[in-house]
């Protein structure tokens, strides 16, 4: 913030309200945002209020870990299921800058909340150092289906086959608190500041995919996906 007395969060949050995301973004973040060929229908994105458990296929939790703490970036867990209808359901989002201790037990937390029926992912960066932190995740969430993810391709192309079925409206998400900031962010994608969400979001989506074509029949470890 430039100016808290003069242009305080409360009046930025009353301005946005005002003037709607496009006009703020544009004018008070300097984001180019082009109103039309989002790459996201927002529009699309259901929201529910409840689901049943029966109409479930298959549970994951992907997790997006960002490198430096308060670095910008975020770490984000999505956990997104598969239902029976071939539909995608969004039913959680945790998303935080933490330190790596810190990281490591919250993780540890949400998988001990979500159960072992779900299986997490963990995207792998490039290099030996993402090598190491994956495997790090993994030791730590012993006793849980955990498998290291190492995606191909830029953000905007991994998501790709996520935007498809969201802008068919076979994409819906959990009423929670965590729904305004998670449809901002896939609204302004790729030209928000953020981009993390939509990271998680289309790892889980994928690895949902993989694991309906038979991927996750092979066996653990940092090497699977």
């Amino acid at each position: 913030m430039l100016d808290s007395k003069r242009l305080s969060k409360e009046i930025l949050e009353q301005k946005r309200i005002e003037m709607g995301d496009y006009a703020f973004a544009m004018q008070y973040l300097q984001e180019i945002v082009p109103k039309s060929g989002s790459f996201f229908d927002v529009s699309k994105l259901l929201i529910v209020n409840s689901l049943d458990e029966k109409e479930i296929i298959r549970t994951v939790r992907y997790w997006d870990k960002a490198g430096t703490h308060l670095g910008g970036a975020y770490t984000v867990g999505v956990k997104m299921a598969m239902l029976k209808n071939r539909t995608y359901a969004v039913l959680d989002v945790v998303r935080g800058q933490w330190e790596a201790s810190e990281r490591e037990k919250i993780i540890r937390q949400v998988a001990e909340l979500d159960g072992q029926q779900v299986t997490v992912f963990i995207e792998q960066e490039p290099g030996s150092g993402g090598k190491e932190s994956a495997e790090s995740t993994i030791r730590n969430l012993a006793g849980y289906r955990c498998y290291a993810d190492r995606p191909s391709g830029d953000k905007i192309s991994r998501a790709d086959t996520l935007a498809v079925q969201l802008n068919s409206g076979n994409v819906s998400m959990l009423r929670a608190e965590w729904n305004t900031e998670f449809r901002r962010e896939l609204e302004f994608f790729p030209y928000g500041k953020f981009k993390d969400q939509v990271d998680a979001t289309s790892g889980a989506f994928n690895m949902l995919v993989k694991m309906g074509v038979g991927l996750a029949s092979r066996g653990g470890g940092v090497n699977s996906f």
